[in-house]
């Protein structure tokens, strides 16, 4: 048997979000104020993030990332690609549950491997979707499999 995920093999459980968050903050040694201040964000914001109480978008969750100085992928629960290339009926749709993203879904294309930069996802986003602008280094591509910016319902 190959080591290449299957989409119905079970994806591990991880430890709630909140929790691998303060865990990395504690690590750290910073206080819910230094996350706040560095991300531009309330403390309260981030108490409820850690607590559970509160779910981040997508957005705001790579800007604590920013500050905790860790990828924003350590925090979803996507899928390892084992094989060097995916097929289309391989791939497992993820995504950052309960947030207000919860519409959107993932599909990780790339594989990880020492050295990596480029790292490809497939994004899909229901008809309208808009969100808060996220900058983050690197670079990005769009291909617009269906529908575009004239496609009004």
């Amino acid at each position: 048997m190959d080591s290449q995920s299957r989409p119905d093999d079970p994806i591990p459980v991880l430890p709630p979000l909140g929790d691998r968050l303060r865990e990395r903050r504690k690590a750290l040694k910073l206080t819910l104020k230094d996350v706040a201040d560095r991300a531009d964000f309330s403390v309260g914001f981030i108490s409820q993030i850690e607590r559970g109480i509160t779910v981040p978008s997508l957005t705001s969750l790579v800007a604590v990332c920013r500050v905790l100085k860790v990828e924003v992928g350590t925090f979803l629960n996507s899928p390892r690609v084992a094989s060097p290339f995916t097929r289309h009926d391989q791939r497992r749709a993820y995504a950052l549950a309960g947030s207000p993203d919860n519409n959107i879904a993932y599909e990780r294309l790339s594989a990880s491997f020492p050295g990596s930069i480029l790292r490809s996802t497939v994004v899909h986003t229901p008809p309208g979707h808009r969100s808060e602008a996220m900058t983050h280094e690197g670079e990005e591509m769009f291909f617009i499999l269906q529908g575009g910016a004239d496609d009004r319902d």
